[in-house]
């Protein structure tokens, strides 16, 4: 790919900043648990969408997190029992 010269700052800073994430994104995989990545995630999407109430569903949070439905499940259920978190289910009409 050829890149004009006028625009290869931004696009090495774009780049830089992307590993950067993809570096800090490994590094909380190892680091810490499902539910404080789920917690982080929640409060992530809570910020960005304005509300506390965020219409997610557990297959979504287990593909931005990168694990099976059911763990999201189970670490939902963990952040319930703590009292950090409320769930419940909405069926469509």
């Amino acid at each position: 790919m050829i890149i004009a010269p006028r625009f290869e700052p931004p696009f090495n800073k774009y780049v830089e900043v992307l590993t950067v994430e993809a570096r800090q994104y490994v590094a909380c995989n190892a680091l810490h648990s499902v539910e404080n990545r789920l917690a982080r995630t929640l409060l992530d999407a809570a910020d960005k969408f304005g509300s506390s109430k965020l219409p997610i569903t557990k297959v979504a949070l287990a593909e931005l997190l990168g694990v099976p439905r059911t763990t999201v499940a189970a670490a939902m259920s963990t952040l319930q029992r703590a009292g950090q978190i409320r769930s419940g289910s909405r069926r469509r009409p």
